[in-house]
């Protein structure tokens, strides 16, 4: 008797939103909900076995409402070096926890559907749990990716900006609709999506 791989899904939320500006981009309305809380409303609907929030500090204001999702939250005092230490500090507690496989997500990308992440699970459970998947809109490869348990010591020694890019660029890919990829950076791409319908 086989038994499911045991799923970590990190939600990472420690940027410092320089483009934005103040205040706190995530606790920003996007369609009657708070920014930051979109992508993670979507992964407390999932049966992941842990749920984590990577942030920069304690004081934001979507905290209290990622706990109450069932979000452990993890403060990372090296943030502002870029998020390549959040995805560290995401693996190490994935590796210590014991899991076989590591979801990255990005809080400010809060289209991402419960179906693509059902895709990228179900293609890691029913495949070589070993390998990297990623999604992709036929441009660019990007978050929300999936790592097996081999590669936590590689992702543990990350850091800077380039996050687990180059690991990204071997991945398997999960094709997604181009607008559940997008990921909200200024005050100006906020005011145009809540002028439009929730795709």
């Amino acid at each position: 008797m086989t038994t499911s791989p045991r799923l970590c899904a990190a939600l990472l939320a420690a940027g410092q939103s320089e483009r934005f500006g103040q205040p706190d981009k995530l606790a920003q309305e996007l369609h009657g909900q708070m920014l930051g809380l979109h992508a993670a409303a979507t992964l407390a609907n999932m049966d992941f076995d842990d749920r984590i929030a990577v942030v920069s500090s304690d004081g934001s204001e979507c905290v209290p409402l990622w706990s109450d999702l069932g979000f452990r939250t993890l403060i990372n005092p090296q943030a502002r070096s870029g998020m390549g230490t959040s995805v560290a500090l995401a693996a190490r507690h994935a590796q210590e926890s014991g899991a076989d496989g590591l979801l990255v997500c990005l809080a400010d990308m809060p289209f991402v559907s419960e179906s693509l992440l059902g895709q990228l699970v179900a293609a890691f459970c029913g495949g070589d749990s070993s390998e990297i998947l990623c999604a992709t809109d036929a441009d660019k490869r990007t978050p929300p990716a999936l790592f097996g348990s081999r590669h936590f010591g590689t992702l543990t020694g990350l850091a800077g900006d380039s996050g687990a890019r180059k690991l990204i660029a071997e991945a398997k890919v999960i094709a997604a609709n181009p607008h559940e990829l997008v990921d909200i950076d200024t005050r100006e791409e906020l005011a145009r999506w809540n002028a439009r319908p929730r795709p």
